[in-house]
């Protein structure tokens, strides 16, 4: 997954839900797991573990006891990261539809399902996720700099579009008033994919020597780093 971005977002989330204080999801309302938080804190353990099958076993059981749509929302998320992580890219993207039948308006939503496309080769599904979430909520950060990410990374160049991914991505560090080393990083991958390596690396230096720089995998932004010195663009993984 995308660094902080999803990942570490959704770890967040969920140790705010397993510890029985309220999150929120855009466009719905607090989420108190209830009884479902006992089966949720098993589901997600196995899920760091990579232990798919057991977490998905527990999210079931997690549904079950759903006690309102959030959590009913983001338990379909999980389990649609699970399914990618099995391969069953058909059953994931039913998943995150499942979530956005509850929340079709959240970007939180949108922006994980995209990310988790595209972590698992899905481009076209990615894309779809993406695009119908930016006409949802045009302006929200976090979609906007995994939406720039995907369209400044893909290995596929029929999904890159470097203009985009300047557009999208700047506009996240602006929403984030340049606060955010990940964004800065997004936007010096979008700067590259335009053949602005000056810019590139100017802004990855920004995102490297920010406060907030722990958030990045400091090796692999210092490697994009001096890829855009020698004047290359970077391609995520396939």
């Amino acid at each position: 997954m995308r660094r902080w971005s999803i990942t570490g977002l959704l770890l967040l989330l969920a140790a705010q839900a397993i510890a029985s204080t309220a999150i929120y999801l855009p466009g719905l309302v607090a989420l108190d797991a209830g009884w479902s938080r006992h089966f949720l804190r098993k589901g997600i353990a196995h899920f760091n573990y990579g232990e798919y099958i057991y977490a998905l076993e527990e999210f079931d059981n997690a549904l079950a006891h759903a006690p309102n749509p959030a959590t009913v929302t983001f338990t379909h998320m999980y389990k649609g990261r699970a399914f990618y992580g099995l391969g069953n890219n058909g059953k994931a993207k039913a998943e995150f539809e499942a979530a956005l039948n509850g929340a079709p308006e959240s970007a939180l939503v949108y922006a994980v399902a995209g990310s988790a496309a595209f972590s698992a080769g899905q481009f076209a599904d990615a894309q779809s996720f993406f695009q119908r979430g930016i006409k949802s909520a045009p302006h929200h950060d976090l979609l906007l700099n995994n939406f720039a990410w995907f369209r400044a990374t893909c290995p596929d160049a029929a999904f890159r579009n470097g203009s985009d991914a300047v557009k999208f991505a700047r506009e996240a560090c602006e929403h984030a008033q340049w606060k955010d080393s990940a964004f800065m990083d997004t936007l010096a991958a979008a700067l590259a994919e335009t053949h602005d390596y000056h810019g590139a690396v100017a802004m990855e230096q920004r995102a490297l020597s920010h406060k907030d720089a722990e958030r990045l995998d400091k090796p692999e932004a210092e490697a994009r780093l001096r890829s855009y010195s020698r004047g290359q663009p970077y391609r995520g993984k396939q």
